[in-house]
């Protein structure tokens, strides 16, 4: 279904052709936003009758402990909270037992949920997701398909409430709408020193931000750093003088990532790069980090080294094209990247989609690629690993083109020689 509606999604910005079928597509955009939002509605509603074990759960006993005052990376504090939810036993292992495995900053987004009881809390989560997830429908349109007017804000929904990952980010009460938005904020704001403060507060949202901040390293955005420099700092004082400075150290000094089972580098539900290695390779890494894997080095240093490459370089199009190439890269390189992680997979399939018309014989393929990405998403397991890298390479086929295309355009033109004695205006 994804693969045969979203061609006809973009076929609604060619209003003269379509004559009376834009009508048909605009009406079946409209149906088919409002069923998948209508779904999502109801995924909310029963997930706050009956809160189920994962995500939220552990969010919340995160938030509970902070507004106690506890220390979040103490696994004592979490078996009185936990027994009464009576947890299955990979719950106890990846959540009671490490503890809070966060960065510090991080407790602010848990903090909130600690004011309510569960059930109050996860209303509070899904108002608070459902803001951010309007503000990323209206961003998506105003970056990439505000020329296509009303179909291109439709467009912008389908996209995102079709998209498996949302959904799958619904069900489990996640984080990643705001991953998203703050990613949208950045991509706005990519050439200004407001972009520093995006680049923090996604910091807040997830660790995997750190590998966004190659962009303005790269670009040597000096100001924009410095944004981002200062903003984390105020974020770690405040973190300090709200929750303690030993509550803080206790990430560095006992850090919990070490007492995670060594399953969840293998999970099927983990489709980064590393993970795919590790299931291929089947080795034993008791004792230490798999993280050091040299395939899993190799391959990511030549990924990182080719994003920064069309970064530094910049492609001819403007940087929305090395950005998005660094977007698909993070869901590659990042450890810990899971499946729902790729709603931010969004960005380049509209890229892809909108800047069409910039690529050779484009034609139909981006959307039918659309269509393609969201389906290797629904089909879930390693399908989803082979989407972000379907998306990483065709970006990277892009800016190669626009490349090759601006020095083609802008080479020298042949000009006769003038011998000695000749006039030049003759």
């Amino acid at each position: 279904m994804l693969i045969l509606i979203t061609p006809g999604l973009f076929a609604l910005r060619h209003r003269d052709r379509l004559g009376r079928w834009r009508v048909v597509l605009l009406g079946s955009l409209v149906a088919f936003t409002a069923l998948f939002g209508f779904n999502l509605f109801i995924l909310m509603r029963l997930n706050i009758h009956r809160v189920p074990e994962w995500d939220f759960l552990a969010f919340w006993l995160h938030g509970q402990i902070a507004a106690q005052g506890g220390n979040l990376y103490d696994p004592s504090n979490y078996d009185r909270l936990a027994q009464s939810f009576h947890p299955g036993e990979e719950f106890l292992m990846e959540v009671v037992k490490p503890g809070f495995v966060y960065p510090p900053q991080t407790i602010w987004l848990m903090w909130p949920l600690g004011w309510f009881e569960i059930h109050r809390a996860y209303l509070f989560w899904y108002v608070i997701n459902g803001l951010a997830l309007a503000a990323d429908i209206w961003l998506l349109w105003k970056l990439f398909l505000r020329e296509s007017g009303i179909a291109g804000l439709l467009g912008s929904a389908f996209a995102v409430l079709l998209s498996p990952a949302t959904i799958y980010t619904i069900q489990v009460g996640q984080t990643n709408i705001l991953v998203l938005l703050c990613l949208l904020l950045l991509w706005r704001d990519r050439e200004r020193p407001r972009a520093g403060l995006w680049l923090a507060l996604g910091l807040v949202v997830k660790p995997l931000f750190a590998l966004y901040c190659l962009y303005p390293l790269l670009r040597r955005q000096w100001r924009t750093l410095a944004v981002l420099a200062g903003s984390f700092f105020v974020i770690a004082c405040l973190t300090v003088a709200k929750f303690g400075l030993a509550n803080c150290l206790g990430y560095f000094t006992d850090n919990p990532a070490w007492r995670l089972p060594g399953y969840l580098y293998k999970d099927l539900t983990n489709q980064s790069l590393l993970a795919t290695i590790l299931r291929f390779t089947d080795k034993d890494y008791a004792g230490h980090s798999p993280v050091m894997e040299p395939v899993f080095l190799g391959i990511a240093a030549v990924l990182v080294g080719i994003t920064g490459w069309s970064i530094v370089r910049r492609s001819q199009s403007g940087s929305e094209w090395p950005l998005a190439l660094l977007v698909c890269m993070v869901l590659l390189v990042y450890p810990a990247t899971l499946s729902h992680y790729s709603v931010v997979l969004v960005v380049p399939i509209l890229l892809l989609c909108a800047r069409r018309y910039d690529l050779p014989d484009a034609g139909w393929w981006p959307a039918l690629l659309a269509g393609i990405e969201f389906a290797l998403l629904a089909r879930g397991g390693a399908c989803i690993f082979l989407a972000n890298a379907i998306a990483w390479g065709t970006i990277l086929m892009a800016i190669v083109w626009q490349k090759e295309r601006a020095s083609a355009e802008f080479s020298p033109m042949w000009v006769p020689q003038v011998r000695s004695g000749d006039d030049p205006l003759v």
